[in-house]
């Protein structure tokens, strides 16, 4: 299983916004280590949004949830 560090949160320029940050995950060919960001939405209910690889190795997902309400 991928070894990622603790997730990082940096607010976003919209309020009610927030990204998580994985990285240092497994490496991929190339030496590129796995790593994932994690786009959190304020909404009523939750919900997993789009899933994308942008890069070799290095994953996006937003999260729909009333927690970052």
């Amino acid at each position: 299983p991928s070894q990622l560090r603790p997730l990082s949160e940096q607010p976003l320029a919209a309020p009610h916004e927030w990204v998580g940050q994985l990285s240092g995950g497994e490496g991929c060919p190339g030496g590129v280590r796995r790593s994932l960001r994690v786009e959190f939405e304020c909404a009523e209910d939750e919900s997993l949004g789009r899933v994308d690889e942008p890069d070799p190795c290095g994953y996006s997902v937003s999260l729909a949830t009333p927690a970052a309400c």
